[in-house]
């Protein structure tokens, strides 16, 4: 099954969007798209939808934190 993976780059500091292959199974394809992308993973989709995924262009600053607070 096709996947697409919203991630942050903590590199570029930009959310990026990916597509892999993997099982159709979401806990196992998680699992796949670890392995896959060294981006964190902020959201896994079924099905292809790169080429309507929109991101702002604007960088971003995550802060690791022990208690999320929203």
């Amino acid at each position: 099954m096709i996947w697409t993976i919203i991630g942050f780059n903590h590199t570029t500091e930009q959310v990026e969007c990916e597509v892999i292959d993997a099982p159709i199974d979401s806990n196992i394809a998680h699992e796949v798209a670890t392995n896959q992308t060294s981006n964190i993973i902020i959201a896994l989709i079924k099905g292809n939808h790169k080429e309507a995924t929109y991101f702002s262009p604007k960088k971003f600053s995550v802060k690791r934190t022990e208690n999320f607070i929203f």
